[in-house]
């Protein structure tokens, strides 16, 4: 780009006498003046949003730039950009991790036991809230708190529930009991504390091919009462025909009881007389 270069002075024909033929103004003069003056505006940049093109800019000592683009950032660069400013305040990879508190873990591809420190990953995070675990020990959930452990403790102990928790416990043996209990048509009767069975037989008395049904309901509660526990136990006896004569029959009786059951109840749905439940013995654990 070129400056305006003023090519006549017309100023100073102004001073010249009469006569001289330098006081006149030649329309080449002025054709010249227009000429310099073109050449000085098309090669300068416009105030207002210019395209610069050429020649080198050069190193300005101070520029304020707004949506500048295509600024080489690989040449003609210098400096290191801080990193209050956006920058890393580093021309090293190592150094801009550290100015950016990145450590050694920023350019680790995996990370695995030897990479691991500081304190115990807790159950929230995915860990188990302990830095070791006792070897042959049962892990036991604890919320969002470090997991518990249960020692083997006896040997022979068995993990055994309470209803809320568990713990090591030696196992319970089977013992059997002899009873003589007889209970007749609406009869209850309340099952000893641990009991897991009930064994003995139903009885009855009936005419020719009648036939009969005991049934036995197990309740929650003591004698006969409460919510009632799964399906009711039915005891057929078939019927039999003697030439008009009574006939007797019996069924043998098992009864498994849960741990909620605290009575039985036997009733006679249906046929014959004299229906009869005999308990004989029971287990407990």
């Amino acid at each position: 780009m070129s400056n305006y270069t003023k090519s006549t002075n017309f100023a100073a024909k102004d001073s010249l006498p009469s006569g001289n033929a330098g006081k006149v103004v030649k329309g080449t003069e002025i054709n010249t003046e227009f000429d310099n003056i073109a050449t000085a505006i098309a090669t300068k940049a416009d105030l207002n949003s210019p395209t610069l093109v050429t020649p080198n800019l050069g190193t300005p000592s101070a520029a304020v730039l707004t949506n500048a683009t295509g600024l080489p950032l690989t040449t003609g660069v210098t400096g290191t950009l801080p990193v209050a400013n956006g920058g890393t305040g580093s021309s090293t990879a190592s150094g801009a991790r550290t100015n950016l508190g990145l450590g050694t873990l920023a350019t680790q591809s995996s990370i695995d036991n030897g990479d691991w420190s500081g304190t115990d990953l807790s159950v929230a995070n995915g860990g188990t809230g302990r830095s070791t675990l006792t070897a042959n020990y049962v892990l036991l959930g604890n919320g969002t708190s470090a997991v518990q452990m249960i020692a083997p403790s006896t040997s022979g102990n068995v993990l055994t529930s309470n209803g809320t928790t568990w713990t090591s416990a030696v196992a319970s043996n089977p013992t059997a009991t002899t009873i003589a209990v007889t209970l007749s048509a609406n009869g209850t009767y309340n099952v000893p504390s641990g009991c897991i069975a009930l064994f003995g037989w139903v009885s009855a008395a009936y005419y020719f091919n009648s036939g009969s049904r005991g049934n036995v309901t197990l309740y929650t509660g003591t004698g006969g009462t409460g919510s009632t526990i799964g399906s009711t136990y039915q005891y057929g006896l078939g019927g039999g025909n003697n030439g008009g004569g009574e006939v007797y029959g019996s069924h043998g009786v098992g009864i498994a009881i849960p741990s909620n059951c605290q009575s039985i109840k036997f009733t006679r749905a249906s046929g014959a007389y004299g229906l009869t439940l005999y308990l004989r013995s029971y287990i407990t654990v």
